[in-house]
This record gives C-alpha cells, sequence and structure tokens, in this order.
C-alpha cells in the first residue's frame, strides 16, 4: 500500500482566537473538490466556506430541519485549510442546563484511492479525530448531525466554528426540530452483506492480533446498524468441516460470541446463517451435500432454538441460480426446509420458477428483471418480496440514486432490500481504482481505515440512510393520513409526486434533482410536524377494537395512547 501523509488534528498555539467553521443544510452533501463527472444537481449541494475576514460579507443564516431520531449531514469546503492544525465543532448558543443534546460527527471527505480524484467523486468518509489527509487545494467536510429522540421541537440557535493556524471561520445555523420522531427501526428488512476476510488480510491496516481482529469486525456490525441495516448477512467464516455429530456450535467460540454481540447487545432483527457449499452437484452420484446438511441443519436449529433466535435466521442458500441449475435449487432449498423448518428460507435472482414458492420464502429481485404480477403472484402465495438494484450503488452515479432506493421501496411495498456487499474489497480500495474488478464498487459501502482497518463509511452510504429515513417519513404520512390527522388533499398531492419520482424503477435512469427529493422530504416533515398536536378527525371511523393500540411506531402510537387511555 502506497504510503499516504496523515496528520494529527491538533491547535496552533498561537491561534487563540479559534473561531470555527461554517454552514448546516438540510441533508447530506455530494460530491468534493476536483472535477465531478456527475450533474451537481443530483448530488447533495457542497457548500464553499470562506473564512472571516475584513472583506467578508454578513454571514447569511441557514436552516436545518429534521425530526427526532433522524440523521442530517452537511459537506462543506474549506479552500486553502490547513490539515495539521484543521479542527472544526458546532455549539448550541443557549443550551439548557440537563438538556439532551444534538450530537455532531466530522469525516473528512476523501478519494479511495487518492489517484481516484478528478475522475471520480470523493467517496469514502475518514474520521476526524484519527487524523486529516493531505490534500492540495481544500478540505472537504462531512458533518453528521443526530437529533435524539428526547430532544424538544422548536427552532435552536447553533453555530459551526472551524479554524487552523491562520484562518477562522464562523456560521450561524438554526436548527428546526419537528415534533415527531422517526422509529428506531424500519419494518422492511435491510440486509447488509458483510464478507468475512481473514485475520491476515487486515494485518496491512494495523490489526495485528485476533482480539483486535474481532473488535474490528464488531466496529462493522455496529457502524452498518448505525446506517439502518438490520439483516446482518455473510457474517463470520464457519468451519464446517470441524463440525460433528452431537457437537455445539458454541464451542466455536469467536463465532458464537459475535452471534451473541449481533443480536443481543446491537439488536439485529434478522441474520443469515452459515452458508453451505455444494448444493450445484446435489444430484450427482457420490455428492456429499445431503450428507453434510443431516448434521449441520438439526445442529444449527438446536442452536439457535437454545437462545430463541430461530426466527431471525435466514438460509441464504443460493444466489442468482441460472435456469439450468433450478432443479438442484429446489433440492437443495427442500432438504434445508426439512432440515430446519423453523429457519428461513432466502434466495436472489431474476424471474424464478414458481415452484420455488413451496420451498424458499424470501425471493429478492434485481430491479431490471422485476415483473409486478409475477411478485403478487409469488406474495399471494406467501412469499415475500424484496429488491435488490444494483446499479444504483455505484460510485459513478449519482448520491440522489442511493437516496431514492428507500423511496422505490416503500412505493412499491417490497418487504426487504438486499445490499449484496458493504465490504466487498477484490484489491485494496486504498490503491486499486474502481472499475469491473470491483464492479464500480457496487458492492463498497464502506474501506477499511488504512491506519486500524476500522470501518469507513461513504457518501453512498450516508445517501443510502437518508433515503430509509425518507421511507419512514412516508410511512408516517401514510399512518396520519389514515387517522385523518392530515388533509387528504396535501397527502394525496405528495402520494402522486412519489408515485412519478418512481414509476418505471426497472428501467429508470432517474434524472431527478436532489432538490425535489428534499422539498417533498419537507413538506412531509411539515405536515407531520402539525399533526403531531392534531386529534384523529371526527369524520374517521372507529373500528370495534378501537381501544387497542396499532402496530405502528413513532408519534403516532404516542397519540393514539394518549387518546385511548387519557390521564
Amino acid at each position: 500500500m502506497s504510503p499516504i501523509t496523515i496528520f494529527r488534528p491538533g491547535w496552533h498555539y498561537a491561534a487563540k482566537r479559534a473561531a470555527f467553521l461554517a454552514v448546516f443544510a438540510f441533508a447530506l452533501a455530494g460530491s468534493a473538490s476536483g472535477a465531478d463527472p456527475i450533474g451537481a444537481s443530483m448530488q447533495y449541494p457542497v457548500i464553499d466556506v470562506q473564512p472571516d475576514g475584513f472583506l467578508v460579507k454578513r454571514h447569511r443564516g441557514l436552516t436545518l430541519a429534521g425530526a427526532k431520531n433522524e440523521h442530517l449531514l452537511l459537506h462543506c469546503r474549506f479552500p486553502a485549510a490547513d490539515p495539521a492544525t484543521f479542527k472544526i465543532c458546532l455549539a448550541e448558543k443557549r443550551p439548557k442546563p440537563a438538556s439532551p443534546k444534538i450530537t455532531c460527527t466530522f469525516s473528512q471527505v476523501y478519494w479511495a484511492p487518492p489517484a481516484c480524484r478528478g475522475k471520480f467523486p470523493a467517496d469514502a468518509l475518514l474520521p476526524l479525530d484519527q487524523g486529516l489527509l493531505a490534500v492540495g487545494d481544500a478540505v472537504d467536510i462531512l458533518v453528521t448531525l443526530y437529533i435524539p429522540p428526547d430532544f424538544p421541537a422548536g427552532s435552536f440557535p447553533f453555530e459551526l466554528n472551524a479554524s487552523d493556524q491562520i484562518h477562522s471561520y464562523r456560521q450561524p445555523v438554526k436548527v428546526q426540530v419537528y415534533n415527531f420522531s422517526l422509529p428506531d427501526d424500519l419494518p422492511i428488512a435491510i440486509f447488509g452483506g458483510f464478507w468475512d476476510y481473514p485475520p491476515d488480510f487486515y494485518a496491512k491496516y494495523g490489526v495485528n492480533s485476533f482480539e483486535n481482529y474481532l473488535e474490528v469486525i464488531k466496529s462493522f456490525y455496529r457502524s452498518m446498524r448505525q446506517y439502518k441495516i438490520n439483516t446482518l448477512g455473510g457474517f463470520y467464516s464457519f468451519p464446517f468441516e470441524e463440525i460433528k455429530p452431537g457437537q455445539k456450535i458454541e464451542e466455536f467460540t469467536a463465532y458464537h460470541s459475535l452471534l451473541q454481540y449481533a443480536l443481543a447487545h446491537l439488536n439485529y432483527r434478522f441474520f443469515m446463517i452459515p452458508k453451505m457449499r455444494g448444493w450445484r452437484t446435489i444430484n450427482q452420484p457420490g455428492d456429499s451435500f445431503i450428507k453434510r446438511a443431516q448434521v449441520f441443519y438439526p445442529l444449527y436449529q438446536d442452536y439457535l432454538k437454545r437462545y430463541g433466535w430461530q426466527h431471525r435466521a435466514l438460509n441464504y442458500l443460493i444466489d442468482e441460480p441460472s435456469p439450468d441449475l433450478y432443479p438442484a435449487a429446489r433440492q437443495a432449498f427442500a432438504a434445508a426446509k426439512q432440515l430446519a423448518p423453523d429457519i428461513r428460507t432466502l434466495c436472489a435472482g431474476w424471474n424464478p420458477d414458481p415452484a420455488f414458492v413451496e420451498v424458499i420464502d424470501i425471493w429478492a429481485t434485481p430491479a431490471s428483471y422485476y415483473k409486478e404480477p409475477q411478485a403478487q403472484s409469488a406474495r399471494s402465495r406467501g412469499q415475500e418480496q424484496w429488491l435488490y438494484a444494483n446499479r444504483l450503488h455505484a460510485i459513478d452515479h449519482p448520491a440522489v440514486h442511493q437516496r431514492l432506493i428507500g423511496w422505490i421501496l416503500y412505493r412499491h411495498k417490497f418487504n426487504g432490500y438486499l445490499l449484496w456487499g458493504v465490504n466487498y474489497w477484490p484489491h485494496d480500495p486504498w490503491t486499486a481504482e474502481p472499475g469491473d474488478a470491483d464492479f464500480w464498487r457496487r458492492g463498497t459501502f464502506y474501506y477499511p481505515h488504512p491506519l486500524n482497518g476500522l470501518p469507513v463509511p461513504t457518501l453512498r452510504l450516508a445517501s443510502f440512510r437518508r433515503g430509509l429515513q425518507d421511507y419512514q417519513y412516508f410511512r408516517l404520512l401514510k399512518e396520519a393520513q389514515e387517522k385523518g390527522l392530515v388533509p387528504l388533499k396535501r397527502a394525496e398531492q405528495i402520494e402522486q409526486k412519489l408515485e412519478a419520482i418512481t414509476n418505471n424503477f426497472q428501467s429508470s435512469s432517474f434524472q431527478v434533482p436532489m432538490q425535489e427529493l428534499e422539498n417533498l422530504r419537507l413538506q412531509v416533515g411539515q405536515l407531520l410536524h402539525r399533526a403531531a398536536g392534531k386529534s384523529p378527525s371526527p369524520k374517521t371511523k372507529a373500528a370495534p377494537d378501537s381501544a387497542k393500540l396499532p402496530e405502528a411506531e413513532g408519534f403516532l402510537r404516542g397519540i393514539w395512547r394518549s387518546l385511548v387511555n387519557p390521564e
């Protein structure tokens, strides 16, 4: 790996008047300095922050709006900033004692590898507390703001400040907090395929012990949850060759401890069990797949039952089987269902054989092959329908494409989304440029930090989370509409715009400006904000069991509880 200069952040002793940096906006921010081949209107806006000085115009106030339990991001650029002495912070101007705080993290937006500058947008989000990378003409910073669930609604003045040894920057920001909260989790599965590279792979990134290796894996699991991934795919290598009849899965201590951490501590809703190999030759003489399955699956199902995890497990046994392998795929899934009936089965691929519904519980279809009548038929027979749209993941696609995934999932009522990879690194991403070898980063939403191997998220992942939060906005709006808490005409207008934007997603290139999505989110936010203080419309018909709490989460559940059980 070629050397990269990293500066540790620190104050210059002569810079006592350290004022700080600028700028907030509504969502994320898109590309970094240097040439950007992607249309600017389809990216998040980048704010150029100019230093304070005699000739600087009066600072214009910026407004940021969001719900409780929501992440908002802003991309700002600091021309000629010194990475060796750069500092940044966000401060509330009139904080109340003992009140909850809006938290803020800062990342440097950088190219992986640096040679990509001018060819692709800067994508890696390197944490500032681990040092800044030297760059030519500017420092790009992504500010991630998190509004906690217990933060009060209202308008709050903040100031974003930054400085280096020469410059100082100041930008007033008004944060508008809506009177509702986003649910902690999504009602659908978001599958993140984690590639289980061995310990020696991480050695070049400074991971020098097995204990450190396990901690690095845990840090990826934590980060994935923060980005709303609730289904852990891939997981950790399982030694199939060592398992014997009557053996307990707990004896594989590293595997068991990581799974416990993911399910009990991080509360992943679902996870992928170890994937058995060799199913393709299941019909051939002398094949051992069934014999090995007869040992593994009953042992694993018993393991799950001991911890109550059996209904959180997914058997993603086969991926994209070709039609000539359909008979073998059906037989392999049928064997898995017979040997471990409590574990749901998952497969991904093109237009499937209708007989798959009998043995495959979940089918994920690529966007370009999705056919609504076929999916509806499978749904009517009890099969969940998931989506994957790999082309929208690529680094040469604009941020609006990753954001739109959440919109498509809501609009077309998918039960889940499949990210086949979040850390796919066929070559060192800090030295190898995106290309056919890594599918243009379609399975690479994280990079390993060059100093310690810890997860470095990407702008594409942040945009993906923005779209999943938009999904929650639309879902809350639908619930509010059903309760008579928002004007029906306004809700229908928003639904029409949503349908127009996501129509024909199988082939659409989505030439939609980012601001159009943001404007619609803000409209929904204002409607939900007003709805949070209302009672259901008198025209709403009460169901016979109206005293029962609904399944919905978030602020509507709280309103309904107060109406049913007034104090």
